[in-house]
């Protein structure tokens, strides 16, 4: 049984471009059909939903130095947002091998990784603020 329902454009707009909510609560909250609220969206040319989740770009440089450092391939895809089997297909194409037994051996923790990327930057931030400090002693 069809109904008449009046919403206001802008709060549906801004409700469709949320993505923290499906389309299916955006219905409910606002008393229509999951179709309905997108003939809406197609009607008025906003984004397809599922146009606006942008997947990201695997590159060698992204994965290379967290794969050398022992990460395990579920730790890098949740770190860079992809699935495990991007990261090894990834590996796969380029060669990168880990011998047998790897896993008993080599298995290093994202917050490890973690812990030596602050390190490395708080150092380059140190040797910035050392050099800098340099030139403005030479200035005087």
């Amino acid at each position: 049984m069809p109904r008449d329902v009046k919403v206001s454009l802008a709060l549906l707009r801004r409700a469709w471009e949320d993505t923290t909510q499906t389309s299916t609560q955006i219905a409910e909250r606002f008393g229509m059909s999951r179709r309905t609220l997108g003939k809406i969206a197609k009607a008025q040319g906003w984004m397809k939903r599922s146009r606006r989740n942008v997947r990201v770009k695997l590159t060698p440089d992204m994965v290379k130095p967290m794969w050398d450092f022992g990460l395990i391939s579920q730790d890098i895809g949740a770190y860079l947002g992809v699935t495990h089997h991007a990261v090894n297909t990834l590996a796969y194409r380029h060669g990168w091998r880990r011998g047998k037994g790897w896993h008993n051996t080599g298995r290093r923790t994202l917050s490890e990784w973690c812990e030596v990327q602050l390190r490395k930057a708080m150092e380059q931030a140190a040797k910035a603020d050392q050099d800098a400090a340099r030139r403005l002693m030479r200035g005087r």
